[in-house]
């Protein structure tokens, strides 16, 4: 009988596999990594494999710290005299439509190239990551690969391996999105991501050999279903099936984003303020579906679905580019913790649609405007929050402190945050202020938010 019952599932996706790094202070919280015997993971859910695999949260936070467009996304020189001729082919009034087809779909053209350097993910991972010792865990690491010779999926153990070198390779592989980065010549094939192919980007397969039967899921695809998997290659053709029936007697848990973490552009958004709000998102996320599962425990299968939004429920509107987004989330899963279903709202026109009550949080126009209609329940430093019956606006203004001063708000927020220990452990709240202009803003809301959930939300749900 296995000692670790639990195989642990990281699908695809790039840089929203930042999700991943925030489900697995979840999942060490709910007591799942404990139980975790081996992980399978496709594209950079191979990366993050990895990462679990070691149990170093500390570094896994440090290396997608150091995720930008810099490092990920830097041109492949060798792909640079492809644009050069097709420039000139321009200038000479050439036709460059059957030119560029031929540099795409070639065997030694873009599709194999990539327009990308997988560079700067090498260096991340020779700085930070300490590929030896993978060799010293109890854990199984699987990478899902596509073997495009044989047009054939390719599950590589990675402790298998003889040396790090060959580790990094496959990792390479794995990670080969067609197009961006280079395919790599591994073990005698031309290897892609295996994510290419929607099967192999749910290596259940090699986890289910090994004879594990409790599988947990980690995808980044907010509609992912395994009772209605698509793996069609394209959208006219679908090809649709259920992967219990696939891997009879198995318990599937899927954690999946309770919103869409952005499509195509999403993959490639490697921006600092996204990746750590995609951190938030797969803690909190993770969270609350492990949280619900064990509610509803009597096990079998198990995906949460968000049911649609009653009276009862609670919309979440974040308004402006520049509101701190986690001060949203965070108040979402406070209630979502409490068995209030709360929703975000995308766009301030799907407000007045909105069957329960609505929270407004932020700083941009529509929230400016939408205060001056409430009484002000709080307004100090900047911080501020009103409601009536339907709407409630919580916001914070950084301008309001020039009169102030910023350093005596630093006083204030220092004393105020220490009241709430349980919330700053929780949601990773900083215990001390240091001041820095373009960061006022971001601890305005931090403190903000703890002080309406204690001494306004309540009396905001009531009414």
């Amino acid at each position: 009988m296995l000692t670790k019952d639990i195989g642990l599932v990281l699908c695809g996706g790039g840089a929203r596999g930042a999700f991943q790094i925030g489900a697995w202070k979840a999942l060490e919280e709910h007591g799942i990594l404990d139980r975790v015997g081996a992980i399978a993971g496709t594209s950079v859910g191979g990366l993050n494999a990895v990462l679990f695999a070691l149990g170093d949260y500390g570094i896994a936070r440090e290396i997608w710290s150091k995720v930008n467009f810099s490092n990920m996304l830097i041109p492949n020189e060798e792909i640079i005299d492809i644009f050069k001729e097709t420039a000139d082919k321009r200038r000479q009034g050439q036709d460059i439509g059957e030119f560029l087809l031929e540099q795409l779909e070639s065997p030694d053209g873009l599709r194999i190239k990539g327009l990308c350097s997988p560079n700067g993910l090498v260096n991340l991972i020779k700085e930070y990551v300490p590929l030896e010792k993978l060799y010293d865990t109890d854990t199984e690491i699987f990478v899902t690969s596509l073997l495009t010779d044989e047009n054939k999926l390719s599950y590589i153990n990675l402790k298998k391996l003889a040396s790090t070198d060959d580790i990094i390779t496959a990792l390479l592989a794995t990670s080969a999105l067609p197009y961006i980065y280079p395919a790599q010549k591994f073990q005698g094939h031309i290897c892609r991501d295996g994510g290419i192919v929607r099967f192999g980007n749910m290596p259940i397969k090699p986890l289910y050999d090994l004879g594990y039967r409790k599988i947990v899921v980690v995808s980044l695809n907010d509609r992912c279903n395994p009772a209605a998997f698509n793996i069609s290659k394209d959208k006219k053709h679908k090809i649709i099936i259920n992967l219990y029936k696939e891997y009879p007697g198995c318990e599937i848990t899927v954690i999946k984003p309770l919103e869409s973490l952005g499509g195509r552009e999403g993959t490639v958004d490697f921006r600092q303020s996204s990746i750590q709000k995609r951190i938030i998102h797969g803690y909190l996320d993770a969270d609350y579906m492990l949280a619900q599962k064990e509610q509803n425990s009597g096990g079998g299968n198990y995906l949460c679905v968000m049911p649609a939004p009653d009276a009862n429920s609670v919309g979440i509107f974040i308004d402006g580019n520049n509101t701190p987004k986690p001060a949203g989330y965070r108040l979402k899963h406070y209630l979502l913790s409490r068995g209030i279903n709360a929703y975000i709202i995308s766009d301030k026109k799907d407000i007045p649609k909105f069957p329960g009550k609505v929270i407004i949080v932020g700083h941009n126009i529509f929230a400016k405007d939408e205060i001056k209609k409430l009484d002000l329940k709080y307004n100090e430093f900047g911080m501020k929050y009103g409601f009536n019956d339907k709407f409630c606006v919580v916001q914070a203004r950084k301008s309001e402190l020039k009169a102030i001063g910023s350093e005596e708000f630093g006083e204030f927020y220092n004393k105020k945050i220490a009241e709430f220990p349980d919330m700053t452990e929780k949601y990773g709240l900083p215990l001390t202020y240091e001041h820095g202009e373009k960061l006022i803003c971001r601890y305005q809301y931090d403190l903000l938010m703890p002080l309406f959930v204690k001494n306004g939300l309540g009396e905001f749900l009531k009414k």
